[in-house]
């Protein structure tokens, strides 16, 4: 696994054969409390489950400063699309949000429609590995807006096994699309997190930074 990241830079290594950037880890770094979330991950669960509008303007806007140098106006921003009934459940996408406020940022253009969840899928939250692989298998299809011949950059707010990801990426790439790129807010792999600190000079500095939410 290749793992990069400088400063203030977001953290990466390679999904499936294809980039994927993090901000910061969505467990808490101490192993005494490592399923605890860390300030970050309580800032996006207070977003997505209690719809804390200010929670994800300042993790929009997060995400936006950490992740512009990723993304050019030539590329376009696709973010994972929600289940409908939990889009209606929650009333917002976080994926939606951080992908507006990066394209607001960076100048590229966000496509809400190039990708569509399959309907009747359980949520991923709560699964094992496997059956998180099992359930994102063919989880998307193509939208009506093509995205054929671009280089595509996959916006979501959490990776855990990236099944999620990777599936979009190969609906996409099977459509023709040039490239994808995954960006993300927050790695739930706390092995992830462990290997891509271990290759930093900043020893995961920006993981664990505090930031008023």
């Amino acid at each position: 696994m290749q793992c990069s990241g400088v400063g203030m830079s977001p953290l990466a290594t390679t999904l499936a054969g294809r980039m994927l950037h993090f901000v910061g880890a969505y467990h808490a770094p101490t192993p005494a409390h490592s399923r605890a979330l860390s300030p970050l991950g309580e800032a996006l669960r207070s977003f997505k489950d209690r719809r804390d509008r200010y929670a994800g303007r300042c993790l929009s806007r997060l995400f936006a400063e950490r992740c512009a140098t990723l993304v050019s106006p030539q590329m376009i921003l696709v973010p994972i699309p929600s289940d409908a009934d939990r889009l209606r459940e929650r009333g917002l996408s976080s994926a939606a949000w951080l992908a507006a406020a990066l394209s607001r940022r960076c100048g590229a253009t966000m496509c809400t429609q190039a990708l569509q969840r399959v309907p009747g899928r359980p949520p991923q939250r709560g699964l094992g590995g496997a059956a998180r692989r099992s359930n994102a298998r063919d989880a998307f299809v193509l939208g009506p807006r093509t995205v054929r011949g671009y280089s595509v950059v996959l916006a979501d707010d959490v990776v855990t096994t990236g099944a999620t990801l990777g599936d979009a990426a190969r609906c996409l790439t099977a459509a023709g699309v040039s490239e994808v790129t995954c960006i993300v807010l927050a790695c739930a792999d706390e092995e992830m997190v462990r290997t891509c600190r271990s290759r930093t000079g900043n020893a995961g500095t920006n993981v664990t930074e505090r930031r008023p939410v």
